[in-house]
């Protein structure tokens, strides 16, 4: 997937989230994030921007991480970031941003 592509899904999210106040870009991540880190999302409360860095990995799916950015800036905007040590909580995101963006392609399956 081409950066391009990833700026419309970002555009497409945005609305389906209402995060349309929000200035946000993304990038693809630097070579320097730890490899188990597949997306990360930092924000400025104050001015309301974001920068969204995901890892291209064949495993990933680009779309999902950047859903799953995009739900903790919804839930989590409002406050200075932080980057969530709570296994649980990553894994109830991942799982939201699986379900919408599964939901989007017309994929309702469980897996």
């Amino acid at each position: 997937m081409r950066i391009k592509e990833v700026r419309t899904l970002l555009s497409e999210w945005r609305d389906r989230l209402n995060l349309t106040q929000w200035d946000i870009s993304v990038y693809w991540a630097a070579s320097d994030i730890p490899p188990d880190i597949v997306g990360t999302c930092w924000w400025f409360t104050e001015e309301e921007k974001a920068e969204i860095h995901i890892r291209q990995t064949e495993d990933a799916d680009v779309e999902e991480t950047l859903v799953h950015e995009l739900i903790h800036l919804s839930l989590e905007g409002h406050k200075e970031p932080k980057h969530s040590t709570d296994r649980h909580y990553e894994q109830g995101i991942h799982k939201l941003a699986r379900a919408l963006v599964r939901a989007r392609r017309g994929q309702w399956t469980a897996n």
